[in-house]
This record gives structure tokens, C-alpha cells and sequence, in this order.
């Protein structure tokens, strides 16, 4: 993000391809989000993270399954 101005903070970040707690994805979120970013993420399968999914998103996820 070089010449950027603002914060981590001011910023929000996709993500995708968290598939488990092995995932480089997840790696990198978890540290994007400690540094403060906005996260976005897609691509999350059925996993323990998604928990914080809104009501629609988690009833789709789990049409899927």
C-alpha cells in the first residue's frame, strides 16, 4: 500500500480462501485484524471462525453444507 495515507484502521481488507485453522488466509487476517484493519472475508468454509457471520450469511453457509 505504498503511497497510501491513513491508518490501518481506515482501511478494510478482503480476504478469501480461509478454509481451516491451518490456512495462510487465516494467518493473515488474524494479523490484519490485530493491526487494526476492517476484514472482509469470503470463501469461509465450515469452520469454527465463521461464527461472527451475520444471521443470512451463516444460514446460507449452511444451506451449503
Amino acid at each position: 500500500m505504498r503511497g497510501s495515507a491513513g491508518s490501518p484502521s481506515d482501511r478494510s481488507v478482503l480476504v478469501t480462501g480461509i478454509a481451516d485453522e491451518a490456512s495462510l488466509a487465516l494467518s493473515i487476517a488474524t494479523a490484519l485484524q490485530r493491526a487494526g484493519v476492517s476484514l472482509v472475508c469470503a470463501g469461509l468454509g465450515p469452520t469454527p471462525h465463521r461464527g461472527a457471520a451475520s444471521e443470512a450469511a451463516q444460514r446460507h453457509l449452511q444451506s451449503l453444507e
